[in-house]
Order: structure tokens, then C-alpha cells, then sequence
């Protein structure tokens, strides 16, 4: 709320459908999400704490609830959000190319 009230507008961009050539990226955070879970249980049953806590937090994940949420409390507090077709990173690149956002 403090960037609005400098008159600082910031725009959020959330990323659309990754390009093909993301697969094997997104396939090796599968498998380590998967790695994570496994070893996870395992420390749940060792009743490991410590590792329960590093493994979770390498499971998090934002449902599309969850995003849906942040978009909904976003545009109540003014700010534009943006749903890239592909790469957030890719649609800021493009807006900033054509002057439209710094």
C-alpha cells in the first residue's frame, strides 16, 4: 500500500502455461518434490523434526486457489495483475521493452 500511496503502481505477473523447452527443468522438480516426500515420511516415522521441517518446506506449493485468492485480494487493494501466457519473466521483459512498466 505504501508503493500507491507514492503513486508507484506495481503490477503483478503470474506465469501461464511453461514453454516446452521448461519439461526437463520441470520434470527434475518432480522428481526432487518426490525425493523430498519420501524423505519426509520417513522422518515422520523416525519422528526426525528437524528433517520434517526442511523437507516440508521443500513441498510447498501454491494451489490455484491459492493463487486465485491473492489475485481476488490484489485487485481489491488496487494493484493490476497480469496472467502471462507463458514465463512471468518474459511478460515483464516485454512490458518494460515497450515502456510500459520500469
Amino acid at each position: 500500500n505504501k508503493l500507491l500511496s507514492f503513486g508507484i503502481t506495481p503490477v503483478w505477473v503470474f506465469d501461464g502455461k511453461p514453454p516446452e523447452m521448461k519439461d526437463f527443468e520441470l520434470d527434475k522438480r518432480k522428481a526432487r518434490k518426490d525425493y523430498a516426500s519420501e524423505v519426509f515420511d520417513q522422518a515422520v516415522t523416525d519422528e526426525d523434526v528437524e528433517l520434517q521441517q526442511k523437507m516440508n518446506n521443500r513441498l510447498v506449493r501454491v494451489s490455484n486457489q491459492q493463487k486465485n485468492d491473492a489475485i481476488r485480494m490484489l485487485d481489491l487493494m488496487g494493484v493490476p495483475t497480469v496472467q502471462a501466457p507463458s514465463e512471468a519473466e518474459a511478460q515483464c521483459a516485454e512490458f518494460t521493452k515497450h515502456g510500459l512498466a520500469y
